[in-house]
């Protein structure tokens, strides 16, 4: 279990979630079901970051393999990392809870290329300014993000709601 995996699963249960965490890795890293039976279980894999600051709140840089995406394993990807809140004088988490399908969708939107290594690098910045998401992987500086808005992905204060809500199972 890494740090942010351990971060994840104390947010989820205080929302109301039991956390489970398989004994080998085979590409999920929990899996989360409703204190209050509600929902099937949910698959995540859980990728972390440290900041790294941008001057407008902070980034996080990601690996993403490209297996992970056509044939996924987890039912939702979570991106964890540090940001600067508005002010700048502390640190909040981010998370971006969003299905595989849905990742691989939004990338080939806007043409994101696969490394050597078959895997996508992922360079997730919120704006404290906006409070908005966007992936920058490969952009020059200055430039819009257009189709790059992952906003809407992002868990908000740390409501992830119910499993219908925030973590609804692919399945049902």
């Amino acid at each position: 279990m890494n740090v942010h995996e351990l971060v994840l699963s104390e947010v989820l249960e205080s929302a109301g979630f039991s956390v489970f965490y398989p004994r080998t890795d085979r590409g999920i890293d929990c899996v989360v079901t409703a204190r209050d039976g509600r929902g099937g279980p949910i698959a995540l894999q859980v990728k972390g970051s440290r900041m790294y600051e941008t001057g407008c709140g902070g980034c996080g840089w990601f690996q993403v393999r490209a297996g992970d995406l056509t044939d996924p394993k987890a039912d939702y990807l979570v991106f964890v990392w540090p940001t600067l809140t508005k002010g700048g004088r502390s640190l909040e988490m981010t998370y971006l809870l969003i299905a595989p399908a849905d990742l691989r969708d939004k990338l080939a939107s806007y043409g994101a290329k696969v490394t050597t290594g078959r895997r996508h690098n992922l360079y997730f910045v919120r704006d404290q300014r906006t409070d908005k998401v966007f992936e920058r992987r490969g952009m020059a500086r200055g430039a819009e993000p257009g189709g790059r808005d992952y906003s809407k992905y992002v868990v908000r204060g740390g409501d992830w709601g119910t499993p219908e809500r925030a973590l609804e199972s692919p399945a049902g």
